[in-house]
Order: C-alpha cells, then sequence, then structure tokens
C-alpha cells in the first residue's frame, strides 16, 4: 500500500516533490546554513544537488510505500520545508523535518 502524494491540514498541504520544486526547496530552506546546521544531510552548495535530491526522493517514493513530502502554507502556497518518511525496513520508518527560517515559531511542528 502507497501513501497518498498529497496530504492537506487546516494550514498545510504536504506533496511528493517535483522538478519544478528543485529552485525554492534550495533557495527556501536547503541551501540556508542556519536552517541546515542540525539537519543528518549536507546543505545543497546550489541547486544541481536539489535537483539530485529530488531523484533520490523519487527513487524513495518508487521503492517504499512512502517517502519526502514538500510542505506548502494552503493560505498562499509558499513552500516553507519538508518531511517525510525514510523506510529502514518494510516495518520501520524515521521521520523529520525542515523549517524554513521563516517559518520558525508558527506552530508547524508542535
Amino acid at each position: 500500500m502507497k501513501a497518498p502524494e498529497r496530504i492537506e491540514t487546516a494550514r498545510l498541504v504536504l506533496t511528493r516533490p517535483s522538478a519544478g520544486d528543485a529552485q525554492a526547496i534550495f533557495d527556501r530552506y536547503a541551501g540556508d546554513p542556519e536552517v541546515t546546521r542540525y539537519v543528518g544531510w549536507p546543505r545543497h552548495r546550489s541547486v544541481d544537488d536539489t535537483r539530485g535530491f529530488i531523484q533520490i526522493t523519487e527513487a524513495e517514493w518508487q521503492r517504499a510505500p512512502a517517502g519526502v513530502y514538500v510542505i506548502s502554507s494552503r493560505a498562499n502556497g509558499t513552500l516553507v520545508g519538508s518531511t517525510g518518511l525514510g523506510f529502514e525496513t518494510p516495518f520501520r520508518a524515521s521521520t523529520g523535518y525542515v523549517l524554513a527560517k521563516d517559518a520558525w515559531g508558527l506552530g508547524y511542528a508542535t
């Protein structure tokens, strides 16, 4: 069974990343040294790094029941971060999230 490719909450929309998201992902959080300071992956040095990340997420979605989601504001469509599931086994997954600086403190991850 596959997870839905789109999840909506009252304030957010989570979608499977696409190639068209690369620049926004890089600009909003993946290329920001402060945002990526404590994440488990290296900061993206260019939008090409982000394009490679999107290819990896596509492979994960093909292999596993779910993968990475980009998080956007339902109010204005602005990309605010990402989250998702990384499957270690068919029955065990890890999760995490990263948010752009201007999305910090807004209660998205409480």
